[in-house]
């Protein structure tokens, strides 16, 4: 079902509004009364939900889900305005675990780290591989646990994020030596910083969701891959990890 809707909302290849796929409302309403009707009970005066999701889930933004059973089909784009949309129903948040909600409200207070900001981006890439595109062919975890650097390598580089990461430098009030780009910027290095010394932390990469590509289970963010992957730098930073 997750599938399916996820074509109605995939815009590859789409040039004009002519192009654009239909959505399939009635599939919508379905998976909703499968995942939200059984809790609307307990819902009542509730407008924001927090939702820990798993496998292919994780990659469809549960506000499109539709609230009530369609009444007629959609003919032109205007009808989408009265379609019931459950992120007109709730406020959604996605958390990666159950803990880091306590996590959040423990540590959410006014910081007093030292740094103004830290920025990670433009990993080193060489490929032309759209991981969307391509997911059916690669696989990421096809040796177990750790990320195939190669399949890491073969993404297509974003030399913009650079541009991106000084902007946001300049606007925080400080330099280059808060910017760790190209080969700096790997999975080694944000587990080994104290990153809670930055008031911001920004990462201006690739983001992968679960099922973009073949063997992945959850999301995670790109950086540029070793040689040789170990368990604390494969090039892939995922949720789990995160969290």
């Amino acid at each position: 079902m997750v599938r399916d809707l996820r074509g109605g909302l995939d815009l590859t290849g789409v040039a004009d509004l002519s192009e654009l796929h239909p959505f399939d409302t009635s599939l919508a309403h379905a998976l909703y009364e499968k995942l939200f009707a059984p809790a609307e009970k307990m819902l009542q005066g509730v407008n924001h939900v927090m939702l820990v999701l798993d496998g292919a889930l994780q990659s469809l933004p549960l506000g499109v889900l539709v609230t009530a059973k369609p009444k007629q089909k959609i003919k032109e784009y205007s009808d989408y305005r009265r379609v019931p949309w459950l992120a007109k129903k709730y406020a959604l948040t996605v958390l990666p675990s159950v803990a880091s909600f306590r996590s959040l409200r423990l540590f959410a207070q006014k910081s007093r780290a030292p740094d103004p900001f830290i920025g990670f981006g433009d990993p080193s890439l060489s490929g032309v591989q759209v991981a969307s595109r391509a997911g059916g062919a690669l696989n990421l975890f096809r040796r177990g646990p750790i990320a195939d650097a190669r399949i890491i390598h073969s993404l297509g580089p974003l030399p913009e994020t650079a541009d991106e990461l000084r902007s946001i430098a300049t606007t925080l009030g400080t330099g280059e030596q808060a910017i760790f780009l190209r080969d700096q910027a790997t999975e080694g290095a944000v587990k080994d910083m104290t990153l809670s010394d930055a008031r911001v932390v920004a990462f201006a990469t690739h983001g992968l969701i679960a099922g973009e590509l073949k063997g992945l289970s959850e999301p995670g963010l790109v950086f540029s891959p070793p040689v040789k992957g170990t368990d604390k730098d494969d090039g892939f930073l995922t949720a789990s990890e995160v969290a």
